[in-house]
Parts: C-alpha cells; sequence; structure tokens
C-alpha cells in the first residue's frame, strides 16, 4: 500500500492490526450535517480518549490537492455525512469493502 490510511469521523483499530499502517481520522465538520441538531453531543473529556493523528476536513482537502497518493474509508454508518462534507465533490471512484466505501486517491501508474 502506498500511502497514508485515512478513516472518515471515526476510528477502526481492526484497520491497523489488519494493514500495518497507521489510520489518520477525518474529523467530519458536524455543521454541514443535516441532522447536527440529533447528534448527541459528548464531553471535551471523551475527545481525550483519541490519541491517534487527526486532521479536519480543510487539511485532508488540502492534502489530496497535493498529490499525496492515500486510502479513505468511509464507514457505512458515516456515508450520509460524507456526502454532505467538503471532501466528497474532490473524490471519485470508490469501492465497497464490507462495511465501507473504499476510496483511493492520487493512485500512481508505473509503467
Amino acid at each position: 500500500m502506498m500511502g497514508d490510511i485515512y478513516y472518515y469521523n471515526g476510528y477502526s483499530t481492526s484497520a491497523v492490526y489488519y494493514t500495518g499502517h497507521k489510520i489518520i481520522k477525518i474529523n467530519g465538520d458536524e455543521s454541514r450535517w443535516d441532522d447536527r441538531d440529533k447528534i448527541k453531543k459528548r464531553s471535551a473529556e471523551w475527545s481525550k480518549k483519541y490519541l491517534m493523528e487527526q486532521v479536519n476536513e480543510e487539511e485532508f482537502n488540502k492534502i489530496i490537492a497535493s498529490g499525496k497518493a492515500l486510502m479513505l474509508i468511509v464507514p457505512k454508518g458515516e456515508i450520509k455525512h460524507f456526502r454532505q462534507s467538503t471532501i466528497y465533490p474532490n473524490v471519485s471512484e470508490s469501492s465497497e469493502a464490507g462495511t465501507a466505501e473504499v476510496y483511493i486517491l492520487n493512485k500512481k501508474t508505473l509503467f
């Protein structure tokens, strides 16, 4: 696998285990979601448990624009939110893999 692996608005320890790669969590922009008023808010203490590297949507869009090869995993429970994100217009071609959509971005072709 070339490049980094990103996980939209969640994190999968099993993906880390099975791929052998670190996963970077993308924090979704809840202000764009049509169900934002129904989402249960957790305390600031809760977010301290996340020790993995994290980026926001704006930072991730800059990474896409840089041309860096990467994989983006969107769990089924976040597909609706992902499609309302600032990231979604910048991606295409997904594959279903179990309970997620997987996007390979900026892949390089070797001849």
